[in-house]
C-alpha cells in the first residue's frame, strides 16, 4: 500500500517557494505544476502571495497523488504501453 504524504511547502532564502513531496520514494522538489500537469506557478505572483499560492498547489498535487497519479510516467511510456508489437 502507497502512503502518500502531503507536500511541505518550503520558502527559499531568495524568496522562492517550492513543494518537498515523496513519490515513489523519491524526494521531488516542485517549484510549478507542470510535472503535474497543473497550470500554477506560484513564484511569478507577488512575494507576498506566493505561499498562499503553493498551499492551493501542494492541495492540488495531493489529491492527484491520492487519485493514483505518478508524475514519473510521461506520455510516451504511457502512448507505447497502449500498442501492440506490431505497430511498436
Amino acid at each position: 500500500m502507497n502512503v502518500v504524504a502531503y507536500p511541505k511547502v518550503v520558502l527559499s532564502k531568495e524568496g522562492k517557494v517550492y513543494l518537498d513531496l515523496k513519490v515513489d520514494s523519491k524526494r521531488v522538489r516542485v517549484f510549478n505544476g507542470s510535472k503535474f500537469q497543473i497550470d500554477l506557478n506560484p513564484n511569478s505572483f507577488p512575494e507576498n502571495q506566493r505561499v498562499l499560492q503553493a498551499n492551493i498547489l501542494a492541495a492540488q498535487i495531493y489529491s492527484k497523488l491520492l487519485a493514483g497519479y505518478n508524475p514519473f510516467n510521461n506520455a510516451v511510456k504511457n502512448k507505447i504501453q497502449g500498442l501492440s508489437d506490431l505497430e511498436v
